[in-house]
This record gives C-alpha cells, sequence and structure tokens, in this order.
C-alpha cells in the first residue's frame, strides 16, 4: 500500500471494503478478496481492521460521518439557496453522490451495532430539527416532520443505488432533479389549493340528489 501512515492505510483499506461491499454484498465478500484487490496478506489487514464486522461498522459510521459533515458545514458556508431546507437537502445530495460506495453500504440490509443504528437515529433528528424549523417559518408544507424527513432521506439516499459517475448525468444534473422533486413538493399550498386526498369539492355522498 506504499508509504502511508496507519490512519491513511485504514482509510484506504475501508474505501476498497466498501467498493466491494457494495459491489458483491456483505455475505458475498470474502477478507481474502479484499487484501488481493490491496496487495497485502489477509493477516496484513487484520493488522489494521480487526475482522470483517469491524471493517462493515468502520464503513457505515464513516457513512455517517460524512453525511453529518455535510449539514454541518452549512453554518459556515455562503449558500446560494434561498431557504435552508434547500441548503439541507442540497448538500445531502451532494453528501450522497461524493460518497456513493459508504452510503449504498450504509443503506443495505446489513447488521448493524447498536451503536451504528443510535447514529442513525441521531442523523434523522437533526434532519428532522431543520425541518420543523422551516415549517414553522412557512418554507415547507405543514405536514408530520417525521414522515417527511424519513421521505426526503429515503429518496435522495436512493441516488447511491443506482448513480454512476460515468453514466449519462453529472452530479449536478442529479442533484437539480431530486433537489427540484423535493423542494416542490414540500413547497406550502396556495390556500385556495387543497392537499392532495383533501376535496376541493363536496364528495359524491355529500353531493345533492338529482330530482325524480
Amino acid at each position: 500500500m506504499g508509504a502511508r501512515t496507519l490512519e491513511e492505510r485504514r482509510a484506504l483499506i475501508l474505501e476498497t471494503a466498501a467498493g466491494r461491499f457494495e459491489a458483491k454484498g456483505y455475505a458475498g465478500t470474502s477478507v481474502d478478496e479484499i487484501a488481493r484487490e490491496l496487495g497485502i496478506t489477509k493477516a496484513a489487514l487484520y493488522h489494521y481492521w480487526g475482522s470483517k464486522e469491524e471493517l462493515l461498522e468502520g464503513i457505515q459510521d464513516r457513512a455517517l460521518a460524512l453525511l453529518r459533515e455535510k449539514l454541518d458545514h452549512l453554518n459556515e458556508e455562503e449558500s446560494p439557496y434561498e431557504t435552508r431546507l434547500e441548503a439541507t437537502v442540497a448538500a445531502y445530495i451532494d453528501a450522497v453522490l461524493e460518497n456513493k460506495s459508504f452510503v449504498s453500504v450504509l443503506l443495505r440490509d446489513f447488521v448493524s451495532s447498536e451503536r451504528t443504528r443510535e447514529k442513525q437515529r441521531a442523523f434523522r433528528q437533526q434532519c428532522r430539527e431543520t425541518l420543523e424549523k422551516e415549517i414553522a417559518a412557512g418554507n415547507a408544507r405543514d405536514s408530520d416532520p417525521e414522515v417527511l424527513t424519513l421521505a426526503i432521506v429515503g429518496l435522495c439516499s436512493t441516488i447511491a443505488n443506482w448513480y454512476e459517475p460515468t453514466g449519462r448525468l453529472s452530479h449536478e444534473e442529479v442533484k437539480k432533479v431530486y433537489l427540484g422533486l423535493v423542494t416542490r413538493g414540500l413547497l406550502p399550498l396556495p390556500e385556495d389549493i387543497p392537499e392532495p386526498g383533501r376535496p376541493s369539492v363536496p364528495s359524491y355522498q355529500e353531493a345533492p340528489r338529482p330530482p325524480e
């Protein structure tokens, strides 16, 4: 792996394992395969990461750290977006696109530790608090913030399942599509337009019967 520091070698192994788990799944990937791709022995890999399970937890934790880092930096950067909601969604999409393998592994139905699950809950709570503030400010539709948070995170996270950096759409083009879907869907409706599922005219049960 060349003349690298301990942390750089651990990070390289983690990145390689994330790519393998993304492509072949956790169960379908052996530590031998990861070691071969890196050009080291299995014993050498275990010197940096104690087990395959530890690798998986490291990938999941790294994915969550990268996602939270993007959101935390919003306060330090000048935003081109009109609302905090747009800036938050855009930052989340950027984090998914820039760390596709890590996020993909995080989203898969792999076993995760209680510590990792607690970090996931804390991240969703951070997203929910932002959404609640935007609803209170009138920048987002007044709907259940927990449901909206799960919907937004779920929708944007799916990018990791199909996006290819060398594909037809660029990073910015994908972000534009998803950002439009989310933010337009959350904009407050004008007062004369009913919420979906709420009839704007009397239902057929309430309509007057025609004369016989």
